[in-house]
């Protein structure tokens, strides 16, 4: 099981250094400790050894990524090009005709 970013490789890097009593425990967070009791040091190792190139630093949450697609899809606006291409005479659909009962209340 490879590593999925440059952080997750260093931090079970270190936990591998603990895992193999090159670093003392009292130098580590509670994290890498609980790496450290919970894996073995064969499974350590797999993640400890993906290479750096092609990883990202880091990898964020699905909740993040949800978030920003959910953003990014609210922030999507017409453009003026757009708008003004729309023939209000003709509109082509309900948000094309939307738009133009707006238009005309200004």
């Amino acid at each position: 099981m490879p590593a999925l970013s440059k952080q997750q490789q260093k931090l079970f890097g270190l936990a591998l250094a603990v895992k193999r009593g090159d670093v003392p425990k009292s130098q580590v967070s509670d994290k890498i400790k609980d790496i450290v009791d919970k894996m073995s040091e064969k499974d350590i190792e797999k993640f400890a050894k993906t290479k750096h190139k092609g990883l990202p630093s880091k990898v964020e949450t699905l909740e993040n990524q949800l978030e920003e697609l959910i953003n990014k899809i609210s922030e999507r606006k017409w453009s003026d090009k757009y708008k003004r291409s729309i023939d209000c005479n003709n509109p082509k659909g309900f948000s094309q005709r939307a738009h133009c009962q707006g238009r005309k209340k200004k």
